[in-house]
């Protein structure tokens, strides 16, 4: 069946302990306060300074792409628009087309039978 928990020691809160400890903690000097990790505060400073130059560079290229594709959506918006007006210019031109073709035709026509009845000579 189950296990006894009556022979297990009793844990409990000690505050006295707990407020050495705390004492102890706040009597150890921070990093401002001339702890060994002063040390490394120059180095981490420089990676700090080049850390924002980085993002600064980054920044500046976002921003160059967003207006790059910026205008790249003003040129496909352009393009499509032309492509709108072409198609919808399309049966005109087709009809332009088909007159033209009979024109040339009637024109074909005409010169022949003007070089035939010897009115123009070849």
């Amino acid at each position: 069946m189950g296990k006894s928990v009556k022979n297990q020691p009793k844990l409990h809160f000690d505050q006295s302990r707990a407020n050495k400890l705390q004492e102890e903690q706040m009597d150890t000097p921070g990093p401002s306060e001339g702890s060994p990790n002063t040390e490394a505060e120059p180095e981490l400073k420089q990676m700090l300074a080049a850390m924002q130059k980085s993002l600064a560079t980054i920044d500046g290229k976002i921003d160059l792409l967003s207006f790059r594709m910026d205008r790249m959506i003003e040129m496909f918006n352009k393009h499509a628009e032309l492509f709108d007006m072409v198609e919808k210019r399309k049966p005109d031109m087709e009809d332009d087309h088909t007159t033209l073709t009979s024109n040339q035709s009637t024109m074909d026509k005409t010169l022949a039978a003007l070089q035939t009845n010897g009115t123009i000579c070849a």
